[in-house]
Parts: C-alpha cells; sequence; structure tokens
C-alpha cells in the first residue's frame, strides 16, 4: 500500500476501537502517525515496520499498557520516549539490556533487526555523513531525511554486525555467546536447575549452571543436560548459535536429552578444535544435514548423535577423526545411503553404532581394519551381502547385526575372535552350517542366529561354551542331535535345562513356543492333533499337506540337481494339483498311491534295457523322536518299476504316517 497511514484505524472512536492487532509492515505508507493511536486500549500488538513513517514518536509516549510494537525500518527522528523503555511500561517481547535500543536502535546506530535483542546490542555506524539530498514526495522536491538520523536502522555499509554482541563493541565474548545461547533457546522456560542463567547482569560465566572453566578462566565444559531447552515452543527456539565457535577451549559439550531442542548443528563448530566430547543424543527435534566440518575436529574421541532428526548419509569426513573411539549415530531413521568405505581409516574407534539408519549396500571391507574395535552396532538396517573378513578384529566383544538382510554362510572369521562375547545375527538369510569352531569362543555368552536359514545340527562343541547364557537357534532348519552338554546346562536359559531337558535349549519336531525354546519348566507346546512341524526350534505349527510331503522328498533327494528335466516336470508347482507331477500316481480320491521317481545318480542300463538302479531306503521308526534322514541302502538287483514303486511308496507312506501322529 501507498500513501499516508489510514487514520481511521487509529480512532477509538471510529473503527479501530476494538482492534487488538494492527500489522501494516512492509508497505510504502508515509507521513506522521497520529496521536489517537493512544485511545486503543485493547490493543495488544502494533507492526509498522518498513515502511515510510516520519516525524518522532511522541505519538506513543502516554501508552501505559502493555503491547508488542514494531516501528523498525521507517524515517522515524528523535528519541524513543522514556515511558517505553522498560521504566513505566515492558512490553514482553523486550528481554533486552538497553531498554530503549529494544524499541529502535537510537541515530546513528544499527542492527539486522533495526533494534537490540537477543541477537545483541545496537551497534554504532561509522559510514560518514550523507550530503543534503532531495527527494520527490507527491510532486514537489523536499529534503530527504538523513540515514543517520533515523531511528530503527538495520544496515551500515562500513561496519559488520556481529550477533551476540550485546555491549556493541564489535566482539563477542564467552559470556556474551551463552546469553545468546540462553535467549536463543527460551532461556526464561528453562529448568529450575539452571536458574541462575536467568540474571542477565551477572558476567560471570563460570558460576552458570553447567558451565566449566579452567584456572584461566576460559570455558571448558558446556553441560546442558535436562536445562529443557525450547521447551516454551518453536517461537523461542532458535537453535544452537554458530557463535558458541568462540568458546576456543571448548573440550566437552552435551546438549543431550532436550527433547524440545530444535534447529541444526552449525558448522562452525569446526572452530572447536579441542573439543573431545560433542554429545546432541535424544534431542528428536535437532535435524537438518550434519555438516561435513565435523570431520576437522581432529580432538574428538566421542561423537554422540543418536536419536537426533538427521537427514541425509553419513559424511565420509568422518573418517578423518583419527582420534575417535566412540561413533554413535544410531536411531536416526531420516537418514539414509551406505557405510563410508573409508570407514576403515578410523584406527582408534572402539565403538561403532550405526543401527536402524536405512544404511544399505555391504558392509566396507575395510571395517576389517580396525584393530580396536570392541562393538560394532548395525542392526536394523538394510545391509546386504556377506559379512567381511573380521579375523584381524582381535579386540571386537559384541557384533549385533540383528535385522539386516546379510547372507551367505555363518561368518567363519568370527571363530577367530577369542573376546567376542555377543554374537547377534537374528532375522538374515544366512545358510549353511554352524561351525563347530564357535566352540572355542571361551567368552561366548549369548549367540543368536535364529530366523535364518541354517541347516544341519547344534556342534557338539557347544557343550564347551562355559560362559553361555543364551541360545537362540529358532527359525532355521535345525535337525537332531542336541549336544547332551547342553541339555543339561546349569547356565544357558537360567539353567531351565534342569526342568525341561533339552527343550530349554530349542522345541524338538511336533513342538513349538515364540521364543523356540521352552519359555518355562512345563517346556516347549505340543502341535494341535493334526499339525506339526519340520525342524527343531519351530515357533508355529502348520498342517502339511500330501503336496508338502512329496516337496520334502524332492528335497530330501536333491532332486533339483540330478534328476533328468522332464522327470521333474511339475514338481514344486503349487499352482496345480500334485497328481500332475510327473512320476505322481493317485486314486480316484486325489489320495498318492505311488511314485514313479528316479533312484539313483548313475544309473547302467543292461542288455534287456532296464535301468540297474542302486538305491537304499530306510523305512520310518514311529517309535524315533525325529523322522530320520531318508536314505536309500539296499542294493536292489535289476528292479522292476513296481519294486521302485513299492519301495518309494512305503517310504512315502512312513513318512505321511509319521507328521501325521506327531
Amino acid at each position: 500500500f501507498v500513501g499516508p497511514w489510514p487514520i481511521h484505524l487509529f480512532d477509538a472512536n471510529g473503527k479501530g476501537e476494538h482492534l487488538r492487532h494492527i500489522d501494516l509492515s512492509g508497505n510504502s505508507l508515509e507521513g506522521t502517525m497520529p496521536s489517537s493511536v493512544q485511545a486503543l486500549k485493547v490493543l495488544q500488538k502494533l507492526d509498522l515496520a518498513y515502511n515510510q513513517g516520519s516525524g518522532n514518536l511522541d505519538f506513543l509516549g502516554n501508552i501505559g499498557y502493555q503491547y508488542q510494537l514494531n516501528i523498525t525500518g521507517n524515517k522515524f527522528t528523535g528519541k524513543v520516549p522514556d515511558s517505553l523503555c522498560g521504566k513505566t511500561n515492558k512490553a514482553k517481547w523486550s528481554e533486552l539490556w538497553v531498554a530503549c535500543d529494544s524499541i529502535a536502535c537510537p541515530p546513528g546506530y544499527f542492527h539486522p533487526d533495526g533494534a537490540s535483542n537477543f541477537r545483541g546490542g545496537c551497534l554504532k555506524c561509522t559510514d560518514p555523513p550523507e550530503p543534503p539530498a532531495e527527494e520527490l514526495v507527491e510532486g514537489v522536491f523536499i529534503y530527504a531525511v538523513p540515514k543517520q538520523t533515523r531511528l530503527g536502522q538495520s544496515i551500515c555499509n562500513s561496519r559488520q554486525y556481529s550477533v551476540g554482541d550485546l555491549n556493541a563493541d564489535a566482539v563477542v565474548y564467552e559470556h556474551e555467546a551463552l546469553r545468546l545461547l540462553w535467549s536463543s533457546t527460551g532461556g526464561t522456560n528453562w529448568s529450575d536447575k539452571f536458574s541462575n542463567w536467568n540474571d542477565r547482569a551477572n558476567t560471570k560465566k563460570c558460576s552458570y549452571t553447567g558451565v566449566t572453566c579452567n584456572k584461566a578462566g576460559d570455558i571448558v565444559k558446556l553441560d546442558l543436560r535436562g536445562a529443557e531447552l525450547c521447551k516454551g515452543g518453536e517461537s523461542d527456539c532458535w537453535g544452537l548459535p554458530k557463535e558458541i565457535s568462540v568458546m576456543e577451549h571448548l573440550e566437552e559439550l552435551y546438549i543431550s536429552g532436550n527433547s524440545f531442542f530444535s534447529g541444526t548443528l552449525p558448522k562452525e563448530v569446526s572452530s572447536l578444535k579441542q573439543l573431545k566430547v560433542l554429545d546432541t543424543s535424544r534431542c528428536i527435534r535437532l535435524g537438518g544435514t550434519i555438516p561435513p566440518e565435523v570431520g576437522s575436529l581432529k580432538s574428538l574421541v566421542t561423537l554422540n548423535l543418536s536419536e537426533c532428526n538427521w537427514l541425509g548419509s553419513i559424511p565420509t569426513e568422518l573418517a578423518q577423526l583419527a582420534s575417535l573411539e566412540e561413533l554413535n549415530m544410531g536411531k536416526n531413521h531420516q537418514m539414509s545411503g551406505s557405510l563410508p568405505e573409508n570407514i576403515g581409516d578410523l584406527h582408534s574407534i572402539k565403538e561403532i553404532l550405526l543401527s536402524r539408519m536405512n544404511l544399505s549396500s555391504t558392509i566396507p571391507h575395510s571395517v576389517g581394519n580396525l584393530t580396536n574395535l570392541e562393538n560394532l552396532e548395525l542392526y536394523g538396517n538394510k545391509l546386504e551381502g556377506e559379512l567381511p573378513d573380521l579375523s584381524a578384529n582381535k579386540n571386537l566383544k559384541r557384533i549385533d547385526l540383528f535385522n539386516c538382510r546379510l547372507s551367505g554362510t555363518f561368518p567363519f572369521s568370527l571363530t577367530k575372535l577369542p573376546m567376542l562375547q555377543i554374537i547377534h545375527l537374528k532375522t538374515n538369510r544366512m545358510e549353511g552350517t554352524l561351525p563347530s569352531e564357535i566352540g572355542s569362543l571361551s567368552m561366548l555368552s549369548w549367540f543368536d542366529v535364529s530366523m535364518n536359514q541354517i541347516i544341519g545340527t547344534i556342534p557338539e562343541s557347544f557343550g564347551n561354551l562355559q560362559n553361555l547364557r543364551d541360545l537362540r537357534l529358532a527359525g532355521n532348519m535345525l535337525s537332531e542331535p542336541i549336544p547332551e552338554a547342553l541339555c543339561s546346562s546349569a547356565a544357558v536359559h537360567a539353567g531351565l535345562a534342569q526342568h525341561c531337558g533339552c527343550d530349554a535349549i530349542i522345541c524338538p519336531v511336533g513342538s513349538y513356543s515364540a521364543m523356540g525354546f521352552a519359555p518355562g519348566k512345563k517346556g516347549c507346546t505340543k502341535c494341535p492333533e493334526g499339525e506339526t512341524t519340520r525342524f527343531l526350534g519351530s515357533t508355529e505349527c502348520q498342517n502339511f499337506s500330501q503336496q508338502d510331503f512329496l516337496g520334502m522328498l524332492y528335497d530330501a533327494v536333491g532332486a533339483e540337481d540330478w534328476w533328468p528335466i522332464d522327470r521333474r516336470e511339475g514338481w514344486k508347482d503349487t499352482t496345480v494339483s500334485e497328481c500332475e507331477w510327473k512320476g505322481v500316481v493317485c486314486d480316484e480320491n486325489g489320495d498318492v498311491s505311488a511314485l514313479s521317481i528316479p533312484m539313483a545318480r548313475n544309473a547302467q542300463v543292461n542288455s534287456n534295457g532296464r535301468a540297474k538302479v542302486y538305491a537304499s531306503r530306510t523305512i520310518l521308526d514311529p517309535r524315533r523322536e525325529r523322522p530320520p534322514k531318508i536314505d536309500f541302502s539296499e542294493k536292489l538287483k535289476n528292479p522292476s518299476s513296481p519294486d521302485v514303486e513299492r519301495i518309494l511308496g512305503q517310504t512315502f507312506e512312513d513318512l505321511k504316517e509319521y507328521y501325521h501322529r506327531h
């Protein structure tokens, strides 16, 4: 809008009588303000900033009530009335040290906001005086108001403003940086523990709660845990000010646990060259990207940025932190990317805690170079591929890669780590067998490979693990036997084996539990009638169909590897009836009555054209607790097709009977 101020708005006898908020900022309104504004008794906010208003502020002189006022960025001259300078009227927005300056900087001074506030006081402008000038106003040339005589100016060509400079001497000191931090984070709402920060006249920085100084009076530790920064809301929260960089001797900075604290981590923290600890953990509103400049903090020993709201990926520059012993950025769910390839350059690192960060790709091979590493936690990510060779990580005590997407066989290199206490590889895609060498890990107390695709048996050597307390193998494809030493252990699962034997280690076939082992003294739960399980350590029972049994037979003999293609036709195809699978014969009820399948990998043909098949069978013994592996050990001489069908058919019936019984 242009033209004069809308006088009718400020007339209590007119339309402005009930106005509470008037915001005319950012227009081109001009002229002097009417004194009638003083009559608006219910007005709470008057914002006239950045217009062309002129004259003095006498129109505000008799205001005796509290409201927010902004008259900066105009051509007003003179001085701010004393009644607005904290003497007869204390506006709530005026948490200031120079009360009149908090209304508008006096002529010849400036501030980026036109008035002093938590960012600092008004600074003297050293611009040379302006020569007399004229400007065209309503077709008439008049003398312009020189900037040096105006109130509330925000620009000075000859000086740069220093945020935090409360005494306007162009230098920000440590106590001023503390005051700026207090003001930028809603200091008046901090917890009572930090109440002595409220004394704005106190410049003895070392007396503030959470501040520790050295003998020279330099701040070396700033601990704001429990301060409840920004508790008053986002309007009071401007984040961590970059001016904290003036604390050149700072060694420890703790902001953790301030759940209301928001903003970003300023790149200027890179100036804190003596910083050893940086902890912003559990500041769930603190976000943005992690500045790569953090990588220049060569003295840093602990970097804890966990449970915040960081975005982006892990800066590769962090690998430059040669003194770093703890890297914790876990539970930042908005992050992504991969583990930096150069993470192996952190030769002093002892703990890498990067769980639940949406990390993808593979684990870099350079992790194997971290000979001081004791704890590797990467669980809850999208990491794929095989675990790299960690045989050189001789100090590793804990490896937690639960709920990733790792594949391949159990990492044999882990069996060469004598200090290893915890192996947590649950819910991955690992296969193959468990190496017996695991039994040599004398310090091992917790072993969890549940919910993988491990096959075979539990190595007998597991019985040698004297420190083993927690063993979780559920959800794999394991078979008996179970090491007797485990079934009588007084240590594993709090000695539960003393009450329920092997059930305390792993549930037998035909039973289940949510954990895959007995949850209490009563042992595992038997499957309901008509249901069973296929492997040890099942977490649920199933009702198997004859198609399922045929599929088991197919897998058991490794048919995929050696049956001729034409003899595999239809097998494992669940979209068609098993009666349509090649070699499967069903009766009129759809029940399998006979099987005609290959019996050996190397069949020789006699002169009469019949296949000379070497095969074997073991009929299932109903008295055994688990179905034995199908093993055809009987040598058949010139078997006829009916012979083969009879033997396989009987075996299938035995298998089906066993599973139905259990």
